[in-house]
């Protein structure tokens, strides 16, 4: 079928544009040809009776008797009493209307032009039954299949062009879109095909080309800083980060010393962070179980806390572990969403942190206190909110922070799998 080969939006909406338009000069054009038929079928019977009507007054005039017509289809009627309904009625409704004709149609399907021949509306009138004479309508019953058979085969003659048009209009646009498509999956460079026309089709797939090209070449220098940035970052903080553990003999205060710990335990979880973020397979979604990532975070915390001779302590419910919740979360993200919150609550908790965790049916709350007492190392605080901000955007989920002087709160909202 021809039908279904449109299956493309574009051919579609033009075959529906042309089509209608071809319908709509074909119902026209034949509203018209029938409206002027009528017209000239009309004007002729007028001009036959005019002619008869000014033979019978010049008769009249001569020998002031009124005479029958010439013709068989016509008869001269003395008075307006003589009149046969209902030619009778649409007469005397012509006369109330200074009208000297009337043209009228009888329920046995026949069709009188009656005309006045004096001023007296009493009469004489010359009456002319034309129903054998109504070619328009003659030919329409006896022509009618010949005329249908002609209507049908011009309107899928008009639907086939009109489909061959929409085909030919759309076949730049369609091929266009198929090379963008192969393009985007296959990261092809090329150019495409309607570049080279002159017109507006031929400057969009120019435009295309070079968009996509530039983006094409966005992503490759993205990739290369993402891979570079890991290689000569993370080599240096290593260095550092065993030069710390091993130079036992630097000559270095216990602040300064957890000063400089902190402040590469930051650089490590931001570059972190920022790798994860910028790699597009920890973007993709899927179902994950949120306990389980919670407490591979929360044996994490524990391995931390010993590293950096930290002491905290843990009040959550158990009953929470129980019941598995599944999310739809990137578990990459997942696991530094929550290794990030716990770690920020054992830095900056003060040496004997409580940290507090609930967990509600589309919440996940992590509270610490912080002791006045014990005063710890904030630099970067902000700028630690705003990546837990931006994993939690990642994630599409919400995360809200409240803290006073002695106590700091995170709330992470997400929507739980049934």
């Amino acid at each position: 079928m021809i039908f279904a080969k449109l299956n493309t939006s574009i051919k579609r909406q033009l075959f529906v544009a042309l089509a209608s338009f071809t319908l709509f000069l074909c119902v026209s054009y034949t509203g018209v040809a029938v409206l002027i038929a009528y017209v000239t079928e009309d004007t002729v019977l007028e001009s036959i009776l005019n002619h008869e009507a000014k033979h019978l007054q010049e008769h009249y005039t001569k020998t002031a008797t009124w005479k029958q017509p010439r013709m068989g289809f016509m008869q001269m009627v003395p008075s307006l009493e003589q009149l046969a309904e209902p030619l009778k009625s649409e007469v005397q409704e012509a006369n109330q209307h200074n009208r000297t004709r009337a043209e009228v149609f009888t329920h046995e399907q026949t069709h009188f032009h009656v005309m006045r021949l004096s001023k007296d509306s009493q009469g004489p009138y010359l009456v002319a039954e034309v129903s054998p004479f109504l070619v328009v309508g003659n030919l329409s019953k006896n022509l009618a299949d010949f005329m249908m058979f002609v209507a049908i085969f011009m309107l899928a003659g008009a639907l086939l062009l009109a489909y061959r048009l929409a085909k030919h209009i759309a076949a730049p646009l369609v091929q266009l879109n198929e090379e963008i498509k192969d393009g985007i999956n296959n990261q092809l460079h090329g150019k495409f095909t309607a570049s080279q026309r002159v017109d507006e089709i031929g400057f969009l797939a120019q435009t295309l080309s070079q968009s996509l090209q530039s983006l094409q070449a966005a992503l490759q220098r993205e990739s290369l800083f993402t891979r570079d940035i890991s290689h000569e970052l993370r080599t240096p903080v290593t260095i550092i980060k065993n030069l710390l553990q091993t130079d036992s003999k630097a000559n270095w205060s216990q602040d300064d010393r957890q000063l400089l710990s902190a402040s590469m335990t930051e650089i490590d979880q931001t570059l972190t962070i920022l790798l994860a973020l910028a790699r597009a397979e920890n973007l993709a979604l899927e179902q994950t179980n949120l306990q389980a990532h919670l407490e591979h975070a929360i044996l994490n915390l524990e391995k931390t806390a010993q590293a950096h001779q930290r002491q905290f302590s843990l009040e959550f419910d158990e009953a929470m572990f129980e019941k598995n919740i599944f999310v739809m979360a990137n578990p990459t993200l997942l696991t530094l969403l929550f290794n990030n919150l716990l770690n920020n609550a054992l830095f900056h908790g003060g040496q004997q942190v409580l940290i507090r965790i609930r967990i509600d049916a589309d919440q996940l709350m992590i509270a610490n206190t912080i002791h006045a007492s014990s005063p710890t190392q904030t630099s970067g605080f902000t700028h630690g909110k705003n990546l837990l901000t931006r994993i939690a955007q990642a994630l599409e989920w919400s995360i809200e922070f409240q803290h006073s002087a002695n106590y700091f709160e995170v709330r992470v909202g997400f929507n739980s799998i049934s």
